[in-house]
């Protein structure tokens, strides 16, 4: 799909947020077999909106829409929760405030028509997964859209169930924390989600 991207429009965290999510990440990984660690720079630490994959040519169109909706975005309050795991995945959670289901909705509206009826390549033969995915994936060519939304900052993947279990358990007591969201990024995807680049940033009013 050399003629495809995969992007992330997300909310990217203040710097102290993303901290703590690093810090949490690389205690797993001391500890326990993961697919990633989270590092700014590298890979960083976010809150997917709508991760889906495009048309190279319609990348300029998703800038100018990104950049027009934040324009018109007040900075917003956003509460992490509690972390857990789920396939191998280590969130940390994010309250499931309605503002955000709302934002997902106004993004995907513009933003779902633009992929062309794209799908990436390991959604495509989806053999896992409720019917509902299987929908999400056929309609939106994404996974946990409109009531399903889960709004989370993963924090790494584990290589095995085990170490899966022992992450939450590590991590269970980390506490909740708010933080004011004043940035919309688009980012790159990278292996198992992660968002690798900034590929352009919007300050939100």
């Amino acid at each position: 799909m050399d003629s495809a991207i995969s992007i992330n429009i997300a909310i990217l965290p203040p710097k102290d947020v993303r901290d703590k999510a690093v810090d949490l990440s690389r205690k797993l990984a001391q500890q326990i077999s993961t697919e990633f660690a989270l590092e700014d720079g590298k890979f960083y630490p976010h809150i997917t909106i709508y991760q889906a994959t495009y048309p190279k040519k319609n990348f300029e169109k998703i800038l100018r829409r990104v950049s027009d909706f934040a324009k018109h975005l007040s900075k917003f309050e956003v509460k992490q929760e509690k972390v857990r795991a789920n396939n191998g995945f280590v969130s940390w959670d994010s309250q499931k405030d309605p503002y955000l289901f709302d934002l997902q909705k106004r993004i995907i509206a513009w933003a779902n028509p633009l992929r062309e009826d794209l799908i990436p390549p390991f959604l495509k033969n989806l053999d896992w997964g409720l019917k509902k995915d299987k929908d999400d994936v056929r309609n939106f060519g994404s996974m946990f859209i409109g009531p399903r939304y889960r709004p989370h900052i993963t924090i790494t993947r584990a290589k095995t169930p085990e170490d899966s279990l022992i992450a939450e358990e590590m991590l269970e007591n980390t506490p909740e924390l708010n933080f004011l969201a004043n940035k919309i990024i688009i980012g790159n995807v990278g292996d198992h989600g992660t968002v690798n680049e900034i590929l352009e940033e919007f300050n939100l009013s």
